[in-house]
């Protein structure tokens, strides 16, 4: 294989006789050479830009890593400071919650409620609702009694009693408080005579 002469043209060298410029040939093995050496020389003059870029980019990154350890210092006094806020919110309601469940308590145990309802109560949260919903309650609950006393009464069969009828003191110990008010008006001595009975008198 025949080896090719390229031209190698220079820019900076002029002929002296007509300013033109001269070449030399050069052969391709050396042509090769050339071209491998300038692309050894990029490649080098790039590995090196590729380090400094990776030594500023390290220098920049320490800086921001310093940067952001003296704001984590302070993120991190911002965080545990909130983080005891929120600790000494949650132990104040808890405090607050205990305190209105044995405020509530104490009022129902004045109305004759069970303490127990306090607890429920007391997620209501405020004092003057819990006291509405415990007198509607209680309200309710009257008339309810009322409503079943009514209805016992109507429904109770009563003993009608005799002039005649012998009623004997297990009779008089069973009957309701109404049987003997009738026995009262009905039949006044086999009343009073019962009751000596009862009472041992």
């Amino acid at each position: 294989m025949a080896e090719e002469i390229i031209p190698n043209v220079d820019s900076n060298e002029t002929n002296p006789e007509g300013g033109a410029q001269s070449e030399e040939t050069v052969s391709k093995k050396e042509f090769d050479r050339r071209v491998n050496s300038l692309t050894a020389k990029t490649k080098l003059f790039e590995q090196e830009k590729a380090d400094l870029q990776a030594k500023l980019d390290e220098i920049e990154a320490k800086k921001k890593e310093k940067s952001f350890a003296e704001l984590s210092k302070e993120e991190q006094e911002k965080a545990k400071f909130s983080e005891e806020r929120e600790l000494f919110e949650v132990e104040r309601k808890e405090f607050e919650q205990a305190k209105l469940t044995n405020e509530v308590a104490s009022d129902l145990a004045e109305k004759g409620l069970p303490k127990s309802l306090a607890k429920a109560l007391s997620l209501v949260g405020d004092k003057d609702k819990i006291i509405a919903i415990v007198d509607e309650a209680m309200s309710e609950q009257q008339e309810i009694l009322k409503a079943n006393l009514k209805q016992q009464l109507a429904g109770k069969t009563q003993v009608k009693r005799t002039g005649n009828a012998e009623v004997t003191k297990a009779d008089f110990t069973k009957m309701t408080l109404a049987e003997r008010t009738e026995l009262y008006s009905n039949n006044r001595e086999l009343y009073d005579s019962l009751k000596c009975k009862r009472y041992n008198l």
